[in-house]
């Protein structure tokens, strides 16, 4: 018995030590519906570049305290927009995901410089295994304008167009578009393996004398439905902002 606790307590200590007190067995392993745990590194993040689509004047970056997602979490880009809780030292930091992080493993992100320097307190880049959850954006949406708003791509294009939904508090999942030529909203096509970032496209004609709807779909069901848009203008602005509560819906 006593033998059988030694090696036990054994395995245990070296897997503790061979990642210097950071649980390597963990490493890519969701540890419950909502937390993970991965390696925190760094790397100096531009805002206007990044894969997801967004611009710098798109949300309240917050002196920039974004994040790079890993490539087996970015979720066809569905994860761009949403935001993550960094547990560290007993404080809790929360940062946008606005990039991917293309060698990173499940669990990794990839911290922005600013967003470093806050949760490890200016220390040197370096790597730490450390748990997240995703959370709600409140801290990121724009002081001046809460609604949220989309990005047409190309909005002089009349047979093609790509929307691009920021300023939104919890993460979107499906986008909805309703025209003239449609007998009912029809889902936008949201796949990387076409068009790689954030961008929900609709491949049709759309006369832009003809006004048409679009219903975004959070990830609690809420949607917001924006009337009567018409092609040639560069944002398209809800009147709303989701309440993320899956018993309510924004319409």
């Amino acid at each position: 018995m006593f033998k059988i606790i030694f090696i036990t307590l054994g395995l245990v200590s070296q897997l503790i030590e061979s990642t210097n007190g950071a649980l390597s067995y963990l490493r890519g392993r969701k540890l419950s519906n909502q937390l993970f745990f991965g390696d925190m590194t760094s790397y100096g993040a531009d805002i206007d570049n990044g894969f997801c689509g967004f611009k710098k004047d798109d949300w309240n970056y917050n002196n920039v305290l974004t994040a790079a997602i890993n490539h087996e979490q970015i979720d066809n880009s569905l994860s761009c927009g949403k935001c993550v809780n960094i547990y560290y030292n007993n404080e809790i930091t929360t940062a946008l995901i606005d990039n991917i992080c293309p060698e990173c493993k499940y669990g990794d992100l990839d911290l922005s410089t600013e967003l470093w320097n806050k949760v490890f307190n200016n220390n040197d880049p370096s790597r730490y295994k450390l748990e997240w959850e995703f959370t709600h954006c409140d801290n990121f949406i724009q002081d001046d304008n809460y609604n949220i708003k989309l990005r047409d791509y190309d909005p002089n294009n009349n047979y093609w167009f790509a929307l691009t939904p920021f300023n939104y508090k919890c993460g979107i999942k499906d986008i909805k578009i309703q025209t003239s030529n449609d007998n009912g909203p029809i889902s936008l096509d949201r796949n990387n393996n076409y068009m790689n970032g954030l961008y929900f496209i609709y491949n049709g004609f759309i006369d832009k004398s003809i006004p048409f709807n679009i219903t975004i779909i959070n990830l609690y069901d809420e949607y917001i439905l924006i009337s009567d848009i018409y092609r040639g203008e560069n944002i398209i602005s809800s009147d709303k902002q989701f309440e993320c509560n899956k018993n309510i819906n924004c319409i």
